[in-house]
């Protein structure tokens, strides 16, 4: 039988519909990949929480080494003041909301890319 003969294109038109039946099939059946979201919103969460400590680590240490004594008492000078305090728990929570902002814009950065690429 000629490749042209209308059982052949028939028999060509049914295997085609059957692949991509399959192939549709296939991919409604495919096992749903768990989101990966979780481990890296942990990653992150965790690198915050170092810096965090790391930033308050640095200030303990500029604290007794006599740095922020220094100048404390250098803008006091400086600007003819009778009294300048730097308020820590100000200056810290300014920058944990500041790096919390910088874990959700990398999060926004990391599942874009994620989206744009198509991995998993």
């Amino acid at each position: 039988m000629c490749a042209t003969h209308p059982r052949a294109l028939l028999g060509i038109r049914h295997a085609i519909t059957v692949a991509v039946t399959e192939a549709i099939v296939g991919r409604m059946n495919a096992p749903v990949l768990p989101s990966r979201f979780g481990p890296r919103l942990a990653f992150w969460l965790g690198l915050w929480a170092a810096f965090l400590l790391v930033g308050a680590m640095l200030w303990g240490a500029a604290v007794l080494t006599g740095a922020v004594g220094s100048a404390e008492r250098f803008a006091a000078d400086r600007f003819t003041l009778d009294e300048f305090k730097f308020n820590t728990n100000a200056i810290f929570e300014a920058y944990s909301i500041v790096l919390l902002m910088l874990v959700a814009v990398a999060m926004a950065i990391n599942e874009s890319l994620r989206v744009l690429i198509g991995r998993r």
